[in-house]
């Protein structure tokens, strides 16, 4: 019984040293990859031309805006809610794979980054969101770059009914 116990750890403990292995390279466990259109509203977030985070394009009362986590900009100085500059921020829509250029990409700029007025940056980070005004409007009469519609009234949604 004991040799059963010690030989299903170690295996357990070769297959999650296994899992690390391949979290490690590829950061996702259990995906797969995003067909070209797929996901149009996904964007790029760029900080001095390199790859940062990840934002979606939304659409709101006709105007195109990206979100993303606000720790993703934070930079926090001169004062607590202090965001990159916007001079070293582009957004990019229609990038499937980082690697790999299609023509379908789309660059803009932010003109004005909010990060929310009660982000916390403590060891929860609360209110970790925040918005960026564009430049101007991506050219969305394509598959590959769409922005997210939100609903416009109250949404009835099954997670509307969980009691918290």
């Amino acid at each position: 019984m004991n040799f059963f116990i010690i030989l299903a750890l170690d295996s357990t403990y070769e297959r999650l040293m296994a899992l690390k292995e391949e979290e490690d390279t590829t950061k996702i466990i259990a995906g797969s990859n995003a067909k070209p259109g797929e996901i149009p509203y996904i964007l790029n977030l760029r900080v001095r031309g390199e790859f940062h985070c990840g934002a979606v394009l939304v659409e709101v009362a006709g105007i195109e805006i990206a979100l993303t986590a606000a720790h993703c900009i934070w930079l926090g100085y001169p004062d607590p809610l202090s965001a990159q500059p916007v001079k070293d921020i582009e957004l990019v829509a229609g990038e499937l794979k980082l690697s790999d250029h299609t023509g379908h990409e789309q660059t803009r700029k932010p003109t004005k980054i909010i990060i929310h007025e009660d982000y916390n940056r403590g060891d929860y980070p609360y209110n970790d969101i925040a918005i960026m005004f564009l430049d101007g409007a991506f050219n969305t009469k394509s598959r590959y770059v769409t922005p997210l519609i939100l609903p416009r009234n109250k949404w009835d949604h099954p997670c509307n009914n969980f009691p918290f």
